[in-house]
């Protein structure tokens, strides 16, 4: 009674601060088994848990209790959870692979907002094949189309669009013959909400060729099946991290980096580029060094003798309407005990102890000319061990008004959350918004998810214990 009274108070003192804050039931999850969001419905939140051989959807009322719990029935043989979304508040669409008679199979099961099967397709037969399948699946920003491709032996192979509105497959290819630079990460693809795709892939991105350092952007369209390629000269810069996305309102594919100029070692600025879909080899290119004073500021230090960053990554593009964007980016560093430094995060052959730094964030705000509008510094500290920084970063949370970058101040149980409320001019303001002591809340706020312009969804895992808690701005 003394922690459901403590808790009142504190929902009523959030309240005043201006979000809303409702905590889910208690949900009991196995060690082994998966969750995801799949969004709001309808008004209800919906919950995908895998358990790996059985599947079920949990839906939450607006006060996060629960109001229905619902089997999900697939083939008994070696299901495989590939990809899960909801298109529109009316439906879900759940892909996965599974054997039959020696063949593997890719289907999709379509769902209504209470979990109810609606239809299902036959995706892609693969044959009688014994191999397992490296199956690499990504959504346009609408969730109508899918792409799915095979990445065998370091080739994009077997890849297709698939359409959730009318479930069937777009188009489909093979792009084994593309020569990729898989060993920087640099190789995108992005697709929009027509179902048009592009591959990013960077070349001569070395300090031997920094003057030669271009992308080739191959465009694959709905209703065409030749390939266009296209090659977007970086003007004598190295590329360090970026991110590309397409902009649908626009019509542009845009990209927003860090370049360095004789080394890939450390940033020495940041780049943004846009290119406009009805004529993507005309580009606007801009390149803006870092000062002084922003990367003392970034770094927190002092009589620094260059402007160079390390440990620096790009998170996300957010885009403005008039076609400029929001470049968000982080310090990011992980210290493996006992051996070498390194911001690589996945290395599976490696046992040791691992620390993970999550600090200071940025956001430049750049006009559709490439001009910087305005820049701020965002400080935070986030330090934690062997955990895979599940706790640290950051979600960002977009409202009609402004944005919002909400993290856990510390990385332990009892815990603040704050966040940063970005205006449109660069108005920034810090305020803490929640509390975890006794109430056993540990977020992940890097999985978080936004189910409408105003609310969002965090897990907190503890014990096998899942609960959800919903913020509303």
């Amino acid at each position: 009674m003394k922690l459901l009274f403590t808790f009142l108070l504190s929902l009523f003192a959030w309240a005043i601060l201006g979000q809303e804050i409702v905590v889910s039931e208690t949900v009991q999850v196995r060690a082994d088994a998966n969750f995801e969001v799949i969004g709001k419905l309808k008004e209800k939140t919906l919950l995908f848990v895998n358990k790996i051989t059985e599947f079920e959807v949990i839906g939450f009322n607006e006060k996060m209790n629960k109001v229905f719990e619902k089997e999900i029935t697939l083939e008994k043989r070696l299901p495989k959870i590939k990809h899960i979304l909801a298109p529109s508040e009316e439906e879900f669409v759940l892909f996965y692979t599974h054997r039959e008679k020696n063949h593997l199979y890719l289907k999709a099961h379509r769902y209504d907002h209470v979990a109810n099967p609606i239809d299902t397709v036959i995706v892609k037969d693969y044959g009688n094949r014994l191999s397992s399948l490296n199956l690499q699946v990504y959504h346009s920003e609408d969730k109508t189309k899918v792409v799915f491709y095979e990445f065998d032996y370091g080739k994009i192979k077997d890849i297709f669009v698939f359409d959730t509105n009318t479930m069937e497959i777009l188009w489909k290819d093979d792009f084994s013959e593309i020569s990729l630079n898989n060993t920087q990460g640099l190789d995108q693809i992005v697709l929009d909400n027509q179902g048009d795709l592009y591959l990013i892939v960077a070349k001569d991105n070395f300090p031997s060729k920094s003057k030669e350092h271009y992308f080739e952007v191959y465009e694959r369209q709905v209703g065409n099946s030749a390939l266009a390629i296209h090659k977007i000269n970086l003007e004598g810069v190295l590329t360090y991290d970026n991110i590309f996305e397409y902009d649908n309102l626009n019509q542009s594919l845009v990209a927003g980096g860090l370049y360095s100029e004789k080394s890939r070692g450390k940033a020495q600025g940041y780049y943004f580029l846009s290119l406009p879909k009805a004529s993507l080899g005309k580009k606007t290119f801009q390149q803006f060094p870092f000062d002084i004073a922003f990367s003392e500021e970034f770094l927190d230090k002092t009589n620094l003798k260059n402007s160079n960053l390390d440990d620096t990554k790009i998170n996300e593009i957010l885009f403005r309407r008039d076609g400029g964007i929001l470049l968000i980016g982080e310090r990011q560093k992980l210290n493996r005990r006992g051996g070498a430094t390194t911001s690589t995060y996945y290395n599976p052959n490696f046992n040791g102890a691992q620390d993970y730094f999550f600090n200071n964030m940025f956001v430049f705000s750049i006009h559709p000319t490439g001009d910087l509008h305005w820049q701020k510094v965002l400080h935070k500290k986030q330090y934690s061990y062997d955990d895979d920084g599940s706790f640290s970063s950051y979600f960002l949370m977009k409202t009609p008004q402004n944005i919002h970058l909400i993290f856990n101040d510390d990385i332990k149980i009892e815990n603040t959350v704050s966040a940063y409320q970005i205006k449109g001019n660069g108005a920034v303001e810090r305020t803490s918004i929640l509390n975890t002591e006794d109430q056993d809340l540990q977020l992940q706020f890097k999985e978080a998810i936004q189910i409408s312009s105003r609310e969002m969804i965090v897990a907190s895992e503890r014990r096998n214990r899942l609960r959800l808690v919903k913020l509303k701005f």
